[in-house]
């Protein structure tokens, strides 16, 4: 197994990103809200266009901002009643999930939240002799692809937005490669007479949150044959 990290892997969204979530941001003492602010007046402002002249790409992209902009506008208006924030789901709700739920816009995307298992770990253990027990993982969320109920996005809150806890980090990013993995495994098993070429194309995402910083990876199956998880890039996570 091959585990690097890579620049030139991303997210079809990529040069887009930086319409919604300028770099300014990371280093603005008045946080995030007033770039959200202003990014949703320019959509407003937009609405018609977006509507009329806007490529298909172009306006699922703005509606998916638009659901992501709304959810991020409600959960970072300050509120002097949270403490600090260790607690590991307080903080993967209001934080985290917000910004990826409106990818089921896409029709891509089908997602299962908190503690739902992941079934191609025990799909990929089974013989033609008979059934063969495999332990069950559960992970944070699961997004699959609607039309073929595949794995293709794996998701771990490994802690609070304050404080990590190492063991929890470590074992959650184990699970992740594991059954990623397996997730590959299980396609490979329905597809026996799939050409190499089109498995190395297959991949399976990962999205780990460790206190207020997202990792994006995927596993695929590279072009020697083995196992490759590729770390793809990692982002801060909005507070205020």
């Amino acid at each position: 197994m091959l585990i690097r990290g890579s620049e030139q892997h991303c997210i079809g969204l990529k040069d887009k990103a930086h319409l919604a979530f300028p770099a300014a941001v990371g280093g603005d003492p008045n946080g995030l809200l007033p770039h959200v602010k202003q990014r949703c007046d320019e959509y407003r402002e937009d609405a018609r266009r977006v509507a009329g002249d806007a490529g298909a790409d172009e306006r699922m992209f703005w509606r998916m901002m638009c659901g992501s902009l709304w959810q991020a506008w409600e959960k970072l208006t300050p509120d002097s009643n949270v403490g600090l924030e260790n607690h590991e789901r307080s903080a993967w709700v209001d934080h985290v999930i917000g910004w990826f739920s409106p990818l089921r816009l896409t029709k891509l995307v089908s997602w299962r939240w908190c503690e739902y298992s992941y079934d191609a770990r025990i799909f990929s253990q089974q013989t033609k002799e008979g059934y063969a027990a495999a332990s069950k993982k559960y992970g944070d969320a699961l997004g699959r692809d609607p039309t073929t109920q595949k794995e293709r996005i794996l998701m771990e809150s490994s802690s609070g937005l304050d404080k990590e806890d190492l063991e929890h980090t470590i074992g959650d990013s184990l699970k992740l490669i594991e059954n990623a993995v397996m997730g590959l495994r299980h396609e490979m098993a329905e597809n026996k007479n799939a050409s190499a070429a089109s498995m190395t194309k297959r991949m399976v995402m990962t999205v780990q949150a460790v206190r207020d910083v997202l990792t994006l990876s995927y596993a695929c199956i590279g072009a020697d044959g083995k196992w490759e998880i590729l770390e793809v890039r990692s982002a801060k996570i909005p507070r205020t």
